[in-house]
C-alpha cells in the first residue's frame, strides 16, 4: 500500500479532532483535487552568469570580449554564479464540481529541489499561495532560481560550465538538462499538510502522483 494511503487518512483524523467536519470536507476536497494536480517545466528565462546575461547568446564565441573576461576572470577564482527564472507549468484536470463550481487546487506553499544534469544542486521554496483551476488549464509558478555553477560543476573546465550555462539559457536554450523536485503543501484551518513525497517535475510530459 502507497504511504499517501496511510497517511492522508491519519491526518484527516486529526483534522477532525482539531477543527471539526467542515475542515475535514475541505481536507477531503483539497487534497483529492492536489493528489490530480501535474508539473512540467517551461521555460528558463533571463539566464545570467556572473551578472552577463546570455539568453541572447548561441555560443561562448558570441560572447564580447569585455563579459568575456569578467567571465573567465570569475572561474579563475573558483566562482561562477548564475540567475535566472525558472517557470513551472502546473496542470489540474479535475472535473468535480461543488455548488456548480470547478473543484480547485490550493496550495500554501512549494518546496523544491534542482537538478541540473541529475546532480542535485539547491533547494527553496516558493512561499506565496497557488490557485490552480481545475478546469484543466496550465499554470504557470515562477520560481528565482539562484546558484554557483562552479561548486558543483567547475570540475570539468570553463567550457563546460558556459556550455551547460548557454544550453540552459542561451538563446537555443530548453530545460532539458534540468529537474526539478516538487513537494507542494496545503493549508488548512491553520493545519499545513505535505504531500507525502517529491513529484520529479521534467520538460517533456506532465507528471504527478
Amino acid at each position: 500500500m502507497k504511504f499517501h494511503k496511510i497517511l492522508f487518512p491519519c491526518l484527516l483524523a486529526i483534522i477532525a479532532m482539531l477543527v471539526g467536519c467542515n475542515a475535514v470536507k475541505q481536507a477531503v476536497n483539497t487534497i483529492s483535487n492536489l493528489k490530480n494536480v501535474q508539473f512540467k517545466l517551461g521555460t528558463a528565462n533571463n539566464f545570467a552568469v556572473n551578472n552577463v546575461n546570455i539568453s541572447q547568446i548561441h555560443s561562448i564565441s558570441d560572447i564580447g570580449v569585455g563579459d568575456a573576461l569578467r567571465l573567465t576572470q570569475a572561474f579563475a577564482n573558483k566562482t561562477m554564479p548564475v540567475s535566472f527564472n525558472l517557470n513551472v507549468l502546473a496542470n489540474n484536470p479535475n472535473s468535480t464540481t461543488t455548488a456548480g463550481k470547478k473543484s480547485d487546487a490550493l496550495i500554501s506553499h512549494i518546496d523544491w529541489v534542482l537538478l541540473i544534469d541529475d546532480k542535485e544542486t539547491v533547494n527553496g521554496s516558493v512561499t506565496s499561495p497557488i490557485t490552480i483551476p481545475g478546469s484543466n488549464q496550465t499554470t504557470t509558478i515562477p520560481i528565482n532560481i539562484g546558484l554557483d555553477l562552479y561548486k558543483f560543476f567547475g570540475n570539468n573546465g570553463y567550457a563546460d560550465v558556459m556550455n551547460l550555462a548557454l544550453a540552459i539559457g542561451g538563446v537555443n536554450g530548453s530545460t532539458s538538462r534540468l529537474k526539478l523536485k516538487i513537494r507542494p503543501t496545503i493549508s488548512i484551518e491553520g493545519i499545513t499538510i505535505p504531500y507525502p513525497s517529491y513529484i520529479t517535475a521534467i520538460d517533456k510530459e506532465f507528471r504527478g502522483k
